[in-house]
């Protein structure tokens, strides 16, 4: 039996560069929505948070992540609240900046899209609304664009510069060393921070989603590896770590609850093939 994952792509055509129109989605639905946000202010039903009839929503994630034949596995959809604006800014124009990208979806009708917008939807909640809904393709240009968005947008993480000014001058002797546990066995690594706006430091919690195969030895070195990285960060100044009793340095995908997830923004691996060109590869459904 095919997942959701792969009737959504397959029956659907929901694929990266769709795009549907947000007022065919109920209201109960759009409020829910914006609870997966990672930042918690932006998850109220109030104005300039809400998902309004004018946005369109912009499926993100990328083919193949979609098509999963296991939506346990890969149970989300990220998708990008893209609302209305009079005209473009060169600087957010062709994915030159990490955090918002504006584009054209026909002749003089633009939409912005910003990291602090995006929403992760369950594929079994996707298939059973949208299955009328009217999706569309963007343009070429801008379905080109989007993949070196979403890859630079991963390579920045979305976090605050002052962050990541401190992470990423730390984070090259990090990712060699999950690269010698096996990238086979390190799906992800997961940031939450208590504030996702400029600050002069942070409390931060970081950890490591594992496959659920990952033997026991390979997730005490998980552990080991990011634990030790923790405690750089807090030396080279960027705040504290949260320490509440409850924190995981390191997971199997099978002992993590998509809620858990959703308060974490995710520093993906995939920006390099993403950059390098790489198609994805779709998942045929089965007879």
């Amino acid at each position: 039996m095919p997942s959701n994952g792969q009737k959504l792509l397959h029956d659907l055509g929901l694929r990266q560069g769709c795009y549907f129109p947000a007022s065919t989605i109920d209201e109960e639905s759009r409020k829910y929505w914006i609870t997966s946000r990672p930042d918690e202010k932006r998850r109220e039903w109030k104005k300039n948070n809400r998902i309004t009839d004018k946005d369109i929503l912009v499926v993100i994630s990328q083919d193949c992540d979609i098509a999963c034949g296991n939506d346990n596995t890969d149970p989300l959809v990220e998708l990008a609240v893209c609302t209305p604006i009079k005209a473009p800014h060169s600087g957010s124009t062709f994915a030159y900046s990490a955090r918002k990208i504006h584009f054209e979806i026909e002749e003089g009708c633009w939409f912005e899209a910003k990291v602090s917008n995006l929403v992760h939807v369950a594929k079994d909640v996707l298939w059973e609304i949208i299955s009328q809904a009217d999706i569309r393709e963007l343009p070429d240009l801008t379905k080109r664009t989007l993949p070196h968005w979403r890859a630079l947008r991963y390579r920045r993480t979305a976090l605050p510069d002052a962050f990541n000014a401190i992470f990423n001058d730390l984070s090259g002797e990090f990712t060699q060393q999950l690269d010698q546990i096996g990238q086979n066995f390190v799906r992800a690594v997961y940031v939450r921070l208590n504030s996702y706006h400029e600050e002069t430091s942070y409390e931060f919690e970081l950890f490591a989603l594992l496959e659920a195969d990952t033997p026991n030895e390979k997730v005490a070195a998980a552990i080991d590896v990011v634990e030790g990285f923790i405690y750089q960060l807090e030396d080279a100044g960027i705040g504290s770590a949260i320490d509440n009793g409850d924190v995981l340095f390191a997971a199997r995908a099978d002992q993590i609850t998509v809620q858990h997830l959703l308060s974490f923004v995710r520093i993906n691996f995939d920006n390099i093939s993403l950059e390098s060109g790489d198609d994805d590869v779709e998942v045929e459904t089965g007879a």
